[in-house]
């Protein structure tokens, strides 16, 4: 019913003083609850497993944008999109993925998928990080860039930053 909505948050550079990117954020004006922030609805999604297709939604609506931009000849700068930890354990995961990869043909660089450090789970087991350090090969192999976001809020392994071939690292405020 187009009562989700992305919102893109700009990623500043304090020393140039320009934009060098976006990260998408969701947004949900309800009809019947009105105007809802993530913090109220995401972690009903994650249990009930809505957040899947809301995540792709929100992909979506970056690449159309990305898409739209490229078309009119503006300024296009990389824009992350959360993926929820849900995708990890979801079997046809990278196959979604390529899906929309391919629908809108985009330069590799503009997107970059952003996991947060639960996404990886156990990291103490081979299996669980060669399944992880695969997936992000893939989502490399396709274009995007890979960030961790939260590193340092509770489940931080530094193992984790010397295994995978990570882009980004947002360290979570508590670290600081």
């Amino acid at each position: 019913k187009g009562e989700f909505q992305a919102w893109y948050q700009p990623k500043y550079d304090i020393r140039t003083h320009q934009i060098t990117g976006a990260e998408a954020l969701v947004r949900w004006q309800s009809a019947e609850l009105g105007f809802l922030p993530p913090g109220r609805f995401i972690p009903l999604f994650e249990k009930n497993g809505f957040v899947i297709p809301l995540d792709y939604y929100l992909l979506e609506a970056a690449c159309r944008l990305q898409k739209q931009r490229l078309e009119e000849g503006k300024l296009v700068v990389p824009i992350s999109v959360n993926q929820s930890r849900l995708h990890i354990t979801e079997e046809d995961y990278l196959e979604k993925i390529h899906a929309v990869v391919k629908k809108y043909n985009l330069p590799p660089g503009l997107l970059e998928l952003e996991l947060t450090e639960t996404v990886f789970g156990d990291f103490d087991q081979a299996e669980t990080r060669e399944h992880a350090r695969g997936i992000i090969r893939s989502l490399h192999s396709m274009g995007f860039k890979i960030s961790v976001d939260d590193f340092g809020s509770g489940y931080s392994s530094y193992m984790l930053l010397n295994y995978l071939p990570l882009d980004v690292m947002k360290i979570d405020r508590s670290m600081l």
